[in-house]
């Protein structure tokens, strides 16, 4: 195992370097499409669908749009270092909720990393950097690139950061 000087790090913590791969995306490849003007869409949400369970989180999340121009990405906790997210685009009122947003497992990550949830997005970019181990199981632990982009998130990259065994 690698010495490090800050003892809450040790070879498996995602740390800020992890981030700083030479090839990974860069927010300003990506930039949003759309900011919204008007005031949001309502809420779409239908009972017995996906998001419904999740209607007291996603009826509370902020009215304003924080990422990819017109979505409000929303999470919450679902466990111990255990966070999960949404989409709402506020021009349509519609939610997604892509696989690798689901039960992201956020443990081992540097308290040096700024990251909401585990999740790094800004609201004029469509790139969304997931940290830990995402929903997807076919993405790995690490720092994972997506792009939200006509109604989906694709996976562009990842910075493997494995436990031993994986």
């Amino acid at each position: 195992m690698a010495a490090f000087a800050n003892d809450d790090i040790d070879a498996y913590t995602i740390i800020p370097a992890d981030l700083g791969h030479r090839d990974a995306p860069r927010a300003g490849r990506f930039p949003a499409r759309h900011l919204p003007a008007s005031s949001p869409a309502t809420l779409v949400l239908t009972p017995g669908s996906p998001a419904w369970q999740f209607r007291g989180r996603l009826t509370a999340a902020p009215r304003t749009a924080n990422f990819a121009g017109a979505l409000t990405l929303v999470w919450w906790g679902c466990g111990s270092a255990c966070q999960t997210a949404a989409l709402i685009d506020r021009t349509t009122g519609q939610v997604y909720l892509p696989d690798a947003l689901r039960d992201i497992q956020t443990n081992n990550l540097s308290n040096r990393i700024d990251a909401e949830g585990g999740l790094i997005f800004r609201p004029d970019s469509e790139l969304l950097i997931v940290l830990g181990t995402p929903g997807d199981p076919s993405h790995p632990r690490g720092v994972n690139y997506y792009r939200w982009h006509q109604r989906r998130l694709i996976h562009l990259y990842s910075v493997p950061r494995p436990y031993p065994g994986q």
